[in-house]
């Protein structure tokens, strides 16, 4: 028997976090340019341009998609631990349940890839069922061989597949938002961010671009002088 713990007084190093990324631009040029299937281009653009993470894409059946409305309705998720999958019938968090609207890139691809389905599932299996986890792990494969060889093909040399994710894909929505000068509160809504603070956190990683910030307060200086007060 140990008279006293002999870990006591060890210090614990810090646990490294992965730095949080967006596309590059010469990925985002692969991307557009991939010879993607409907499918797979449905799910990447979902990412893209909806800011979805991976379990709530493949959980949504056509009518979560109103493409009337251009409003995506998320209220499920499809978690895949390993090898097994569980359909939640809630989003990650309570904030999860969320109305996201459908931009006009994403629509141009979802509107003819739900009306060509043959089931309720965006995403089903060859039995009409939800996806696996080795299903998901072949889907995403052929996206990154797409992505790789599309790079290829146009000879764009910042790609790096291995990195790219389904979280990235969101990432790098989020990241548009902040530049396209949508405020905090309603980028929170829009990803199901419980806490504002992981909002936040992408919002302060994005002004790191030092001049993107000077060329967005130059516009404004420009508009202040075009505009100014009283006129």
């Amino acid at each position: 028997m140990l008279l006293k713990n002999p870990t006591r007084g060890l210090k614990l190093p810090k646990k490294e976090h992965k730095e949080k990324r967006a596309l590059t631009p010469d990925e985002r040029t692969a991307i557009e340019k991939a010879d993607f299937t409907p499918k797979q281009r449905a799910f990447v653009y979902l990412g893209l341009y909806a800011g979805l993470r991976r379990g709530e894409i493949l959980a949504l059946t056509a009518k979560d998609v109103d493409l009337e409305r251009r409003i995506i309705t998320v209220n499920k998720n499809l978690v895949i631990k390993n090898t097994h999958t569980e359909l939640k019938n809630s989003p990650k968090t309570d904030a999860g349940f969320r109305d996201v609207p459908i931009r006009l890139p994403l629509y141009e691809v979802l509107a003819p890839y739900v009306q060509s389905l043959e089931t309720p599932l965006l995403f089903p299996m060859t039995n009409g069922g939800y996806t696996t986890a080795s299903s998901y792990t072949k889907l995403w494969r052929g996206i990154s061989k797409a992505i790789a060889a599309s790079a290829e093909k146009n000879d764009l040399s910042n790609v790096d597949t291995s990195t790219i994710s389904a979280h990235i894909l969101r990432h790098t929505c989020a990241t548009d938002m902040f530049y396209s000068g949508i405020d905090l509160k309603n980028t929170q809504r829009i990803l199901g961010h419980s806490r504002v603070e992981t909002t936040l956190d992408i919002y302060t990683h994005c002004a790191e671009d030092e001049t993107e910030i000077l060329s967005r307060l130059d516009r404004h200086d420009m508009n202040l002088f075009a505009h100014p007060a009283g006129h």
